[in-house]
């Protein structure tokens, strides 16, 4: 399947380091507004490059149908990319969120609806091993119904933005939508669609559109869930993500300290078992991820993210945003 990324910060070339490797994709051209690094990181993977989607599809098509276009440009600027994408007749991956503002999020959907195209939106999470087996626990039961779910997520300051752009919550959303949006969405997929939203959000006087957060979200069954993040931890603090999840009869927890084999720790009827993770290969959840897209596009399969999913995550960020005040 012929691929165009649009895109070529951080994520743009961790995807195209993924495609490398997924034997039934290929990425034909790359789009980013800085020529020169486009021009470079195409030769290194052998396809055209490009400062614009128009002339990328239009000039590409000349090598085979377009199946794919993957983008992972900054937040405002998904929507734009995506109806040009859909409306040349490629499906789409985005990079998520799916959009920060609601009417760019609906119109994508709208979009998609309209042409039968199919969109994904990366939520990376969902292809790690430790999030997906405590979907499995919850989907059947295994320590009874499932009560609080437990999630944080922390980073020093983000300066690896182009033009710091996430520091610009107008852009960016701010950090809940950064960088929660993550945990937002486990959340949703363990419980479904929340009913109560409450948010906390402290800033810093020095980091304008960064901030630390503390949400509650309540859902139907009576389930509640609990999401922290942060970006104003100071230089030199790691990465940091991990969760707790409470049931009726144990409780299951991760974090990123002790991401190894075994890192999972299950608690119950007193005792505490470890459950290995070292069967789940690939390591890489954006191989994972992209796999994954390939083939649903490939078998005509439904994806692992459905649209209406990330939407739902969308929605569920502005409804906590509108908690705060």
């Amino acid at each position: 399947m012929n691929g165009i990324i649009i895109g070529l910060g951080y994520m743009g070339k961790t995807h195209l380091q993924a495609y490398a490797s997924i034997p039934k994709s290929r990425i034909v051209g790359i789009v980013d507004a800085n020529k020169a690094q486009a021009d470079l990181v195409a030769k290194e993977y052998g396809c055209k490059s490009f400062t614009s989607l128009d002339s990328a599809l239009s000039t590409c098509k000349e090598e085979g149908t377009i199946s794919f276009v993957d983008i992972c440009l900054p937040s405002p600027f998904h929507r734009e990319a995506a109806i040009t994408a859909m409306d040349y007749g490629a499906d789409v991956i985005i990079e998520k969120p799916l959009a920060v503002s609601l009417d760019d999020a609906i119109a994508i959907v709208k979009k998609a609806e309209q042409l039968g195209r199919r969109v994904m939106i990366a939520h990376v999470c969902r292809f790690m091993p430790q999030y997906d087996y405590i979907k499995n626990v919850v989907k059947s039961e295994k320590f009874g119904k499932p009560l609080f779910f437990g999630a944080w997520r922390q980073s020093e300051v983000p300066g690896w933005s182009k033009d710091n752009w996430l520091h610009d919550r107008s852009k960016s959303g701010g950090t809940i939508m950064d960088l929660m949006i993550h945990d937002i969405d486990i959340a949703n997929w363990l419980f479904g669609s929340p009913k109560g939203f409450a948010a906390t959000e402290v800033g810093h006087p020095n980091h304008s559109g960064c901030s630390h957060v503390v949400t509650t979200l309540k859902y139907a069954n009576n389930a509640y869930a609990s999401i922290e993040g942060g970006h104003l931890m100071p230089d030199g603090y790691p990465f940091l993500s991990g969760f707790r999840l409470v049931c009726e009869q144990g409780a299951i927890e991760w974090n990123t300290v002790h991401n190894k084999p075994g890192s999972i720790v299950e608690y119950s009827k007193g005792n505490a078992g470890f459950v290995s993770m070292e069967n789940e290969t690939p390591a890489n959840p954006y191989l994972n991820e992209l796999n994954h897209f390939i083939h649903a596009l490939e078998t005509k399969t439904p994806f692992k993210v459905d649209l209406q999913e990330a939407l739902l995550a969308v929605e569920t960020v502005h409804n906590l945003l509108a908690s705060m005040s």
